[in-house]
């Protein structure tokens, strides 16, 4: 089996995140890809909705669409979510080739991640452009043995963040479009955003 693991806070998940996880699937040819949310991203310190909050808004946001799953190991294990741990663990309950799914953005920091090179012993990094980051720069910065384990991903990110679209919420903005409409009918129901 062939897995692409797509970590990240998720606050919200919007469609940007879709079109990234279908293109990762295509593209690579994986069996499944899992939406892992972070329980705390050591790399982020800002406020951020609960972790059940963005498990579920995850679980929304994939329904109906095939070769997707969400996993609760960091938030269920709780405290910094790290990749190398999270690898280690699904690996040995679930055998297999995986790919883990970022943006250049992220990847400009991968030196700074929780050993870096078992993660790349555990792991290929399946990367996409993000506006705003030159993937050329970030790629050039990079070991040749960390560069031999990418596989570039073309995706439509549409320009979305989830931040901005935390920051549409509060201002009162129309974000629907942003979402799928179980998670925006989920953040409304329960004021996530609103509030922040």
């Amino acid at each position: 089996m062939k897995y692409g693991i797509f970590g990240g806070t998720f606050d919200p998940p919007h469609v940007g995140h879709m079109n990234i996880a279908k293109a990762a699937l295509d593209q690579l040819g994986l069996d499944e890809v899992i939406w892992v949310p972070a329980n705390r991203n050591p790399l982020k310190r800002r406020r951020q909705s609960s972790a059940e909050q963005r498990l579920k808004m995850c679980e929304l946001a994939i329904e109906g669409h095939e070769g997707m799953a969400v996993s609760d190991i960091e938030t269920s294990r709780g405290g910094d979510s790290y990749l190398v741990d999270t690898l280690r663990e699904l690996k040995m309950v679930m055998p297999g080739e995986y790919w883990f799914i970022l943006g250049a953005d992220a990847l400009a920091t991968f030196n700074d991640w929780k050993e870096p090179k078992e993660v790349l012993n555990l792991c290929r990094l399946a990367v996409f452009q993000r506006p705003g980051t030159d993937l050329q720069t970030v790629l050039s910065r990079l070991d040749p043995e960390t560069r031999e384990r990418i596989d570039l991903v073309t995706a439509d990110v549409k320009g979305l963040s989830s931040s901005n679209i935390r920051d549409m919420a509060v201002r009162g903005e129309d974000w629907s479009h942003t979402v799928a409409p179980a998670v925006y009918g989920y953040v409304k129901e329960n004021n996530i955003f609103e509030k922040e």
